[in-house]
């Protein structure tokens, strides 16, 4: 799925709900890895910062609005209102495509605290979901140290619950270590 339009410094998809999650169960039904991206305003002001990022961003299967505000202003941008893309909504109907087909979610978190409350929000509509992760401690792990935690559940979803920095840092440098769907 292609169709994008140039967001500041980064091209964002302009699909629907239903149209973004349909390409994303299409990509793990695939055997290769994939990646969703999904741009803030933080994301935003960290390509200003470092271009290589952008390149890595735009080299994502899909790039969705991961704030309200992103999806407002890229109607702005488009200069009309196009079919609603809700992030919620999005995640519920690949989480539950991934319950009904027995998908492996992976969540990677910054803290403990953090970890959790993603596993319970999750979890309370879900509670068949197969979900397992890690979350950082103060030892501050290494990147070497998440693949592998991921790679020895190889998963199919991977969901990368960090700080800005570190998801770009991962995504750059690791993509292609990470054994995920």
């Amino acid at each position: 799925m292609q169709d994008r339009v140039q967001f500041l410094n980064v091209a964002v998809n302009i699909a629907a709900t239903k149209t973004a999650s349909d390409a994303t169960i299409k990509c793990l039904e695939e055997e290769s890895s994939k990646v969703v991206y999904f741009v803030n305003s933080e994301t935003l002001f960290l390509l200003e910062e470092k271009s290589d990022w952008r390149e890595t961003i735009e080299a994502s299967e899909l790039v969705l609005p991961g704030t309200v505000s992103v999806n407002k202003s890229i109607n702005e941008v488009l200069g009309h209102k196009r079919d609603s893309f809700f992030l919620e909504s999005y995640f519920d109907n690949v989480l539950d495509y991934a319950v009904e087909n027995g998908k492996e979610l992976f969540i990677i978190a910054e803290k403990e605290e953090h970890f959790l409350s993603i596993q319970e929000h999750i979890q309370e509509k879900r509670p068949f979901i197969t979900l397992s992760g890690v979350f950082l401690t103060e030892q501050e792990e290494s990147a070497d140290h998440v693949v592998n935690e991921i790679n020895s559940v190889a998963p199919d979803i991977l969901l990368v619950a960090l700080e800005e920095r570190k998801q770009l840092f991962l995504l750059e440098n690791h993509r292609h270590q990470i054994n995920a769907g």
